[in-house]
């Protein structure tokens, strides 16, 4: 008899113990859904991230090489980044138009033939090739390791 109430003391202690480990397994299965939710939205937003981030890094290449930036790549440019306010911060979005501005103003200075004005905009757009990594790294790095 006493084998058999330590028996039901143990059952009663089991059952108990049941409820909250079956809670803690299901609070750690949606902890593990909200990580991976996380890493996919990275991930989603890396890729459109990129694309801007090349679409800037190919008109400052464009800028540097050539010495000039034809009106149809600032109009190429300007299209390929128009969603930046939604990816990026305001100092992404305040990064692009000012490249843009540059490109333009290089473009102008090359049509009415003001040679020190375009290897100003050289300049600048030579130092913009490692200036847009850093600007655009931050949101383009992830966090936690996969």
């Amino acid at each position: 008899m006493n084998c058999f109430v330590d028996l039901q003391r143990l059952t009663g202690v089991l059952a108990g113990l049941l409820t909250p480990t079956i809670g803690g397994i299901a609070v750690y299965i949606a902890y593990q859904q909200h990580v991976t939710n996380k890493r996919h939205l990275q991930l989603a937003l890396y890729d459109k991230r990129r694309f801007i981030f090349e679409a800037t890094t190919k008109l400052i290449r464009s800028a540097a090489n050539n010495m000039d930036v034809a009106w149809n790549d600032i109009f190429i440019f300007a299209w390929e980044t128009r969603e930046c306010e939604f990816l990026f911060g305001p100092d992404i979005v305040k990064y692009l138009k000012e490249v843009e501005v540059r490109a333009a103003k290089m473009h102008e200075n090359v049509l009415t033939d003001h040679p020190s004005m375009v290897t100003e905009h050289v300049t600048w757009f030579i130092a913009q090739l490692n200036e847009a990594k850093k600007r655009f790294g931050r949101y383009m790095m992830f966090p936690e390791a996969f």
